[in-house]
């Protein structure tokens, strides 16, 4: 049942992507979207979008139609982020503090968003 929903969830996401947007699984139940030449103002506006057509869509599985929400992370390709690795990090620690912050919500990396207790260093060097 979960591996339908991904799939489903797969599809929704390319169908708001251009041809030149990648749409990769990033883990067991995470995806990452790069969108060459976005800003990050723009990018936030097409994961808002995303994450209202998920949650107002019914994913038909095997055991009946079933709802859920996503908790997005996003983060831009700046003068302050040195490489890819360091791009998603940034993205997937935004999207745990969305999933932190009670789920079905967007949240843009900065600074700002880093816990005390968190080791900073590879985020922010």
């Amino acid at each position: 049942m979960g591996d339908q929903v991904l799939i489903k969830l797969a599809d929704l996401c390319r169908a708001g992507l251009r041809q030149v947007d990648i749409l990769a699984r990033y883990g067991g139940d995470e995806y990452m979207i790069l969108l060459p030449e976005t800003p990050v103002r723009e990018a936030m506006k097409l994961a808002e979008r995303l994450r209202k057509s998920v949650a107002s869509t019914g994913f038909a599985t095997n055991a009946g139609t079933l709802s859920f929400t996503i908790s997005v992370g996003v983060a831009g390709l700046d003068g302050t982020c040195r490489d890819l690795q360091q791009l998603l990090e940034r993205a997937d620690y935004a999207s745990y503090v969305s999933k932190d912050s009670g789920g079905n919500r967007v949240t843009g990396w900065s600074p700002s968003i880093l816990r005390p207790s968190m080791d900073k260093h590879d985020l922010l060097h």
